[in-house]
């Protein structure tokens, strides 16, 4: 039996094809409740200092001015007001618990294994590995000595699906790379989501990985 939808009708009775919507209203929270979104306030950029998170997960892109190599960003919680970077490079100053995007660079592989955990990080230095530019070091510190896995929660990759990149989606396997391996981001820019709605972005600078 199909059962038929009734339209409304408007003044004179005539039908109408808008449907009754739903009032907007407002509640109040309980004490101490905050507005989530998954949308990024800003970035990390290592020359502005040091940064103190919590990385919960990553995401992979296509490089915008190569796409066949990919460019990783870790997704965490800042740990008190941190100095950021806006989508247009602009300097911002986020508050606790915002979230935050840290483009990953080989000298991070540490992160690798402390999602949920409060990392502090800096800038250290290069190091010469024998490949065109050097890798840049950071100093990844946390109280604990292992927090839980960093998994890959989006792969945006298209052209550069195929190369092997140091976090797995959950349940899924990756090859393991060396904490020097820098084939995957070699000379790769910033296809960076958009601050605000955390979509990709035409957005782009040079970063040496």
């Amino acid at each position: 039996m199909k059962i038929k939808r009734k339209k409304n009708a408007d003044a004179n009775g005539a039908p109408s094809e808008e449907q009754p919507k739903v009032p907007v209203q407002e509640y109040p929270a309980p004490d101490g409740y905050e507005e989530r979104t998954s949308d990024l306030v800003g970035f990390w950029d290592y020359e502005l200092g040091p940064i103190h998170f919590i990385p919960t997960h990553a995401k992979a892109f296509d490089s915008h001015i190569e796409p066949l190599k990919p460019s990783i960003i870790i997704v965490g919680h800042a740990v008190g007001p941190q100095k950021l970077k806006d989508a247009d490079d602009n300097p911002i100053e986020c508050e606790s618990n915002d979230l935050i995007g840290v483009w990953y660079k080989p000298g991070m592989i540490r992160l690798k294994d402390l999602a949920g955990l409060r990392v502090f990080m800096y800038y250290s230095g290069e190091q010469d590995t024998g490949k065109v530019n050097p890798m840049k070091t950071f100093k990844v510190m946390t109280k604990e000595p292992k927090g839980q896995t960093l998994y890959l929660q989006d792969d945006y990759r298209k052209k550069s699906k195929r190369v092997a990149i140091p976090f797995e989606v959950k349940g899924r396997r990756s090859p393991r790379l060396d904490d020097d391996d820098e084939n995957f981001g070699d000379g790769a820019s910033r296809s960076r989501p958009r601050a605000r709605t955390g979509e990709p972005s035409d957005n782009s600078g040079d970063i040496d990985f």
